[in-house]
């Protein structure tokens, strides 16, 4: 035989052989063609197998190739021999080009391939093809597992839109759901690619859960919350009551959720003002004496301000749940407006009328102690007591000159209860706390008022004013002589005790100007 097969030493893979003309002879053209293809043939089968030990793939995708090679050598050392035997070169090339040809076509593969743009559900999404390769049970379970996550992303995709095609977020939050799925979809991919190199499967399917866990992780943070309200709790008589309403801001959370907008920033100052305001109200009625005095009356007083507190803090954390912590805020806002409407109206009225009775109560017994006193000086019957063991009788002649400023102050002080109590006085919600911050205590109010009274009376009494208005005249000799003159005066200045403050002010003013020389 001019040609001779013989196996090659050592072996690089199975069936691996040798074909090399007889001695003498020399081969044509065409023959050194034909082995030269053969030769090429078969270090491209030496090649495949040192790249495939080299690279470590996974076991069944190994041996699907190790059998392909062997049946790709199997056969071109079959057309070699036959080669030996018959010399038909072209029937031999035919056969060779063949053997290649099913070779490439038949190729065991686990192929890993991103999808075309066009048919792809979300970007980066891929599909692991197994080629030719018979894949035991745990590398079936990996790619179910694989393949589970992937459809969760593609979900994904479509529940991002509303059933008439427009976004269900805003263009933030769909930026960071793309971001986070990308992520998935390159963390998924790179386990795909270690499947192929012999990753054990077992190990690949609970990472693929737990990427899929840690996808849905970020997510749900993209939708989560970042006020959060809590309502505080107090054991009183046996029951929880809310006193009090805290919102907290939960920290760590992604963009864009962790920056409050400005509407719910300016939601949030709202509610916290109308706790404060509430909160006033309710400990300045809880801890108000009332009047009658009473044990029974002071036990209903502490239990109205009580009813009243959780009443309004748990309607302020449903407001605030609405709003902050869900993405109601126009409509939060609306029901801000009426809580405090419906608040204001009905404590409005009470905190005017209690402090009313507090003022007139305090008038009273100005009005009466200057009354009293008056009367006193008048009928000779008083005495001041001096530091010494023994007393000087009224009236003195300076008392009894000036027994007409006491009527002007107890004038004042009914004149002070009055000017409160005829007021139209419309408490706007964020007031209702302020009103008896603002104003003095009854006693001090009526001591300033009278203060005041008594100042004009001097300025009266040393001529220095004078009012005419018809008969009626403010000047010294009048307002000696008259009580009654006294007693309107001190009514007038008690009701405008307001402008009295700014006319007393202004005539300081004015005499200090005078002293200056201006």
């Amino acid at each position: 035989m001019k040609y001779q097969v013989s196996d090659h030493v050592p072996a690089r893979f199975d069936h691996d052989f040798d074909l090399v003309p007889a001695a003498g002879v020399v081969p044509t053209a065409a023959e050194r063609d034909l082995l030269g293809q053969i030769e090429t043939a078969v270090e491209v089968i030496s090649a495949g197998r040192k790249a495939d030990d080299a690279a470590r793939l996974c076991p069944a995708l190994a041996e699907a190739r190790r059998r392909w090679w062997f049946a790709t050598a199997a056969q071109l050392r079959e057309a070699a021999e036959h080669f030996a035997s018959t010399q038909n070169v072209d029937l031999t090339l035919e056969r060779v080009a063949t053997i290649d040809a099913e070779r490439r076509r038949s190729e065991p593969d686990i192929v890993i391939e991103s999808i075309p743009v066009a048919e792809a559900r979300f970007a980066k999404e891929f599909r692991v093809d197994p080629r030719r390769c018979p894949l035991g049970q745990p590398d079936q379970d990996y790619l179910r597992a694989l393949n589970e996550v992937l459809d969760v992303l593609a979900a994904d995709v479509k529940k991002e839109k509303k059933s008439d095609g427009s976004p269900r977020y805003s263009d933030a939050v769909l930026r960071e759901r793309a971001v986070y799925r990308e992520a998935a979809a390159d963390e998924l991919r790179e386990d795909a690619i270690n499947f192929r190199k012999g990753t054990a499967p077992v190990v690949l399917a609970s990472n693929a859960r737990f990427i899929n866990g840690k996808y849905r992780g970020l997510v749900d943070r993209l939708g989560g919350r970042l006020f959060a309200v809590n309502i505080k709790y107090e054991k009183r008589d046996g029951k929880d009551v809310a006193v009090d309403l805290k919102i907290g801001v939960n920290e760590g959370l992604p963009p864009p959720n962790d920056t409050p907008s400005v509407e719910k920033q300016d939601l949030y100052v709202q509610i916290d003002n109308a706790m404060t305001v509430i909160g006033a109200v309710c400990r300045q009625l809880e801890e108000r004496t009332p009047v009658p005095y009473r044990v029974d009356a002071i036990a209903a007083a502490k239990q109205r301000a009580r009813s009243l507190l959780d009443e309004y803090v748990r309607k302020l954390a449903g407001i605030a749940g609405l709003g902050l912590e869900g993405p109601h805020v126009d409509l939060a806002k609306k029901a801000l407006i009426g809580l405090k409407l419906e608040f204001a109206g009905r404590e409005a009225g009470r905190i005017k009328n209690d402090y009313v009775r507090r003022l007139g109560a305090w008038a009273a017994l100005f009005f009466i102690g200057f009354l009293v006193a008056y009367a006193a000086i008048r009928g000779g019957t008083c005495s001041v007591t001096m530091m010494k063991e023994h007393a000087a009788q009224c009236p003195s002649p300076w008392w009894n000159e000036h027994k007409t400023f006491l009527l002007a102050a107890a004038g004042a002080s009914l004149g002070t209860w009055l000017s409160f109590a005829i007021r139209r006085l419309d408490l706007p919600f964020d007031d209702l706390a302020l009103l008896d911050e603002h104003s003095l205590d009854p006693p001090f109010r009526i001591a300033f008022v009278v203060a005041l009274t008594l100042m004009a009376c001097l300025l009266f009494w040393t001529g220095a004013l004078n009012i005419e208005i018809g008969n009626l005249k403010t000047g010294s000799e009048s307002f000696k002589a008259t009580g009654s003159i006294a007693l309107v005066v001190g009514l007038f200045c008690g009701l405008s005790e307001r402008a009295l403050a700014t006319a007393m002010s202004n005539r300081g003013a004015a005499f200090i100007a005078g002293l200056a020389g201006r």
